[in-house]
Order: structure tokens, then sequence, then C-alpha cells
């Protein structure tokens, strides 16, 4: 560990031996895997078919939850989130819990893609962006081939970056409709060294999100599943990219800047 990794200033003071600490636990598999998915895996159509009917189940409070070590309870609580849609979505949410823990067994894989290969339009249209996110992130670690691992890999690090900064906004009072005020400070310096987006003509959001976008091509799945989250993403006026896209017009309507035909290239 070097003398940056371990400075108590930093983002992390134990550096990643402590983020890694972090990850790696209750990482346990569910005791009781084999009583359910089994079942889901053989009945598919059946699973379908069926509504969500609720059992009654009292979701602990945040300072008192444990880990969660029997996937009954998991089936419990996906159970009131989904009521009244099809139980494939509880099926699906269990195969993601056993997936996010050591030792996942290969049916329990397989199952997982059965559902995206087999189900997808039903997932697509019922899922909410939180679990569009969660599958996203299941095929970064146990994709088919190297597109699922990519695509997936790199949604992942886009939500997941995405839902920090609008956390820490919202943390600061600014709501996500809302643009800062245009008020750039020529003295301020990014840090790491980095040089600044260009408000005006930069395209480093459309490199980012084009070049996912065009990724996803390669495997029908993540077509489905990337479009579906990025045209959603972009299509909210309550999100860093529509908040760029109001200061680029407020800009220029108060200056003369490049031309829409030009563009600056970030890198």
């Amino acid at each position: 560990m070097t003398g940056s990794d371990s400075n108590p200033n930093g983002a992390y003071p134990l550096g990643f031996e402590g983020v890694l600490r972090k990850i790696s636990a209750h990482r346990t598999q569910y005791a009781d895997i084999t009583g359910i998915l089994p079942y889901a895996a053989a009945n598919l159509p059946e699973t379908v078919a069926k509504t969500v009917t609720a059992a009654p189940y009292i979701k602990p409070e945040a300072r008192d939850r444990r880990p969660i070590v029997d996937l009954w309870s998991k089936q419990l609580e996906f159970s009131q989130e989904f009521e009244g849609k099809s139980e494939i979505l509880v099926v699906h949410g269990l195969c993601i819990a056993c997936l996010r823990r050591d030792a996942p067994p290969p049916e329990t894989i397989a199952l997982f893609h059965t559902l995206w290969r087999d189900y997808r339009p039903l997932l697509i249209a019922q899922l909410n962006m939180r679990w569009l996110i969660s599958a996203a992130t299941t095929f970064g670690d146990h994709g088919e081939n190297s597109t699922q691992i990519k695509v997936g890999s790199n949604l992942e690090m886009l939500f997941g970056l995405f839902k920090l900064y609008e956390s820490e906004r919202l943390h600061a009072g600014f709501a996500p409709d809302k643009p800062h005020p245009f008020r750039m400070d020529k003295n301020l310096k990014l840090p790491l060294g980095m040089s600044k987006y260009a408000i005006a003509g930069g395209d480093l959001d459309q490199q980012l999100l084009g070049k996912l976008y065009l990724n996803a091509c390669d495997d029908p799945i993540m077509e489905d599943l990337c479009h579906t989250m990025l045209n959603r993403l972009i299509s909210t006026n309550k999100s860093i990219f529509s908040r760029f896209r109001i200061l680029r017009d407020r800009r220029a309507a108060s200056r003369k800047g490049p031309s829409n035909n030009e563009t600056i290239t970030d890198t």
C-alpha cells in the first residue's frame, strides 16, 4: 500500500484494502437456494402466467437489518414489491440475489439467461430502472459472451456514478431538473490534472453514451436492455445530461459561442 493509498484525508482511509474488505462482506450463499429456483425453472410458462399475491411481510428498518440468509425471506420481500405483476419478476429477483453471492449454482446462472432470452419483452416492460440496472450488473458478472460482460459492466459503472453524483446534488439542496447557475470561476481546476468539459461544444457525454449504445448492438439481449436503459436516461429532464443541454442553451443565448456545426472533441 502506498502512502497516498493510506491518506486519512482521502476518500477511503484504509485504501483498497478497506474497499475490498467491504465488498466481500455478506456474500455467503443462501442456505435454501435449491428449494425455490429449480421448481421455477421447470415451470416457467406457469410462473409467467401467475400473478404475485404477497404474503404478510414486515421489512425491517434499515438500522435493524441483518444479512438475509434464507431465500424464503427474499421471496417474501420481492412478493411485496411485485404484487399484482407476473411471478416471473420474483424469480428474476431471486436469481439476481443468488448471483450476487459467492458460488452460485450453475443452474441459477442458466435460469437468469433463460429468462432474458425467452421473456425479455416482459422483463423490460415491467421492471423499473433499479431492476434493469441490477440485471445489467448481473450480465457484467455472469455474461455468456464478451459483449454481455463488457456492456453490462459499463452500464453498472455509468448508472452507479450517476447515482452517486445525483445523490450528492440532492444532499446539497439542488433539484435534479435545476442546473447550477452558470458562473464558472476560471481559477478553479478539476482534480487529477483533468481538463474541464467544454460546455458550449464538448461532446464527451455523447461519446460516452454513443459508444455504449453501439457496443450493445453486438448482442440482441444487451441491445434491447442497454438501449432501453439509455433511452430512459436521455429522455428524463432530471439528469446531468439534460442539465448540460440547458446550460448550453443558456450560454448560446447570452454570448456568441461555437457555431452549431462546430464540435470540440473531449478526451
